[in-house]
């Protein structure tokens, strides 16, 4: 995704025939490849197909712990996860989440638990 200015739109069903839309800004900010870059394997997770847990791995060759905040559209926390130290990875079991997209706030730490780095990422869950 480019950097910039993004709206993210998501429609709400209540189950009652009742809908909402729920907008949400998002700032996209340029970060390249390099060292210390976490990514999501899968991010496009299709529960349909059996596919219910994303890794959040670091490239970084310092042995870190990842810290992973999981925020829904509408902003609101769904869980945090803290990955083995040492390891530069978490796991999340979104087997029952919801679909839809979710932003995940990565923080890279040092062993000793000193803030590294700071990442956003997108998850997909599909069912």
């Amino acid at each position: 995704m480019n950097p910039g200015h993004y709206l993210v739109t998501a429609q709400w069903q209540d189950g009652a025939g009742g809908t909402s839309d729920i907008s949400k800004g998002v700032l996209v900010t340029g970060r390249s490849q390099g060292e210390g870059t976490v990514t999501a394997q899968p991010n496009i997770l299709k529960v349909f197909n059996g596919q219910t847990v994303t890794t959040f791995k670091s490239n970084s060759t310092q042995s870190l712990t990842l810290d992973v905040k999981i925020y829904n559209v509408a902003g609101e926390l769904v869980t945090a996860l803290q990955g083995q130290p040492g390891t530069n990875q978490a796991l999340w079991d979104a087997s029952e989440m919801a679909s839809g997209i979710y932003v995940v706030l990565a923080e890279q730490k040092d062993l000793n638990g000193n803030l590294l780095t700071r990442q956003f990422l997108k998850v997909v869950v599909l069912r």
